[in-house]
């Protein structure tokens, strides 16, 4: 496509998105090649307009979208633009599309069809059309991983062990889909069923090791089950003694402290540098995201509050200029925290709290400087 059909399209694209259909007709009818271009179908069905993508399929365009997108047309049925609800219309466009013949296995840049996809993401209306659509069709191996559907996982390894590693198009090894997926957002009882897979991997000689694209090293199977999988999965890695890659950081950071009570002690790091780009500690993140519960485990750990990042923000600084209740200030201040403290520009937390408005946080913070 040329830059100028690019831009045409994209603007198609955000007139659906905006739910303009009038803009949407008046653009296609100027420029009518952009019916073949993949990403306005794309776009209709993620937002659920059942009626743009009908008028797009009676113009011509493909039910299975552009071969080079990233997601098909089903793909983005199954899992809602991102900020949106799951809808009628999604499912209006599922079963549109698989009447007109749309592939409901084709495979994404993440090697999963619609359904692994939609499981991955934690999409389960887009689980539960799709598992209708497709009938009695078993998963394939990378997305029964997603799904949590561990007795298939173990008979295709039973029969076929090699695939073991076997990764898929973007380099996704079963035991990282596994910790990536979210189906025990939708079916609690899928936590346990990823818990068994992982272990089951572990115990076949799965790799823990990063995931690689290209030759760069990624996240490791538990990193990525720290932040966002299933918990009973997390005590899998646990128990087996596996602890490859940031556990003690990622479970910190999405407020998953409970699990630390199932990591050793000797890998708890309460003043660790989380990140690099400012040299900003774990309790200075977790204070400036909000991450309350990280932030009483650190506090109750000897985490030292004193500690700045390298513009001279303090945690105290960070939760002034949050506007953290007053508790969560005087939680600081009884560990140490320093009032008087002054970030680069010159400020203290207290010039910080009074920028916002804040008149009870000022009173706090002055407080503890007498």
């Amino acid at each position: 496509m040329t830059k100028a059909a690019v831009q045409a399209a994209r603007a198609v694209e955000k007139a659906i998105t905006a739910g303009d259909r009038a803009a949407v007709a008046r653009l296609l009818a100027a420029e009518p090649e952009l019916v073949l271009a993949g990403g306005p179908l794309v776009q209709a069905c993620a937002v659920g307009d059942l009626a743009t993508a009908e008028l797009l399929l009676a113009a011509g365009a493909d039910p299975n979208g552009q071969a080079d997108a990233p997601f098909t047309p089903v793909h983005r049925a199954a899992m809602p633009l991102s900020g949106r609800a799951w809808s009628p219309g999604h499912e209006a466009c599922l079963r549109l599309l698989a009447a007109r013949g749309a592939d409901l296995q084709a495979r994404c840049w993440a090697g999963l069809t619609p359904l692994g996809m939609a499981a991955r993401r934690g999409d389960g209306d887009g689980v539960r059309i799709l598992l209708e659509l497709v009938g009695d069709q078993p998963p394939d191996l990378p997305d029964a991983c997603c799904l949590g559907d561990a007795d298939r996982v173990l008979a295709i390894l039973d029969t076929a062990p090699e695939r073991l590693e076997e990764p898929t198009v973007h380099g996704y090894r079963p035991l990282h889909l596994a910790c990536e997926s979210r189906a025990w957002q939708y079916d609690p009882a899928a936590g346990d069923r990823l818990a068994r897979i992982v272990g089951e991997l572990l115990d076949r000689g799965a790799s823990d090791g990063p995931h690689e694209v290209e030759g760069e090293c990624g996240a490791t199977p538990l990193d990525v089950v720290c932040g966002h999988g299933a918990e009973p999965a997390v005590l899998a890695f646990f128990s087996r003694g596996r602890f490859r890659g940031r556990p003690f950081e990622r479970l910190l950071g999405s407020n998953r402290v409970a699990l630390l009570d199932h990591l050793p002690p000797e890998q708890w790091r309460p003043n660790l540098v989380s990140n690099p780009r400012n040299g900003n500690t774990l309790l200075g993140e977790s204070v400036r995201y909000g991450q309350l519960q990280a932030v009483r485990w650190l506090l109750d750990h000897g985490a030292d509050p004193r500690l700045a990042d390298s513009n001279g923000w303090t945690p105290l600084h960070y939760a002034a200029r949050r506007g953290l209740a007053e508790p969560w200030l005087r939680a600081l201040l009884a560990a140490g925290a320093d009032p008087r403290a002054v970030n680069h520009d010159g400020q203290t937390p207290a010039d910080l709290a009074r920028e916002r408005g804040k008149v009870a946080l000022v009173a706090v913070l002055s407080a503890g400087r007498s």
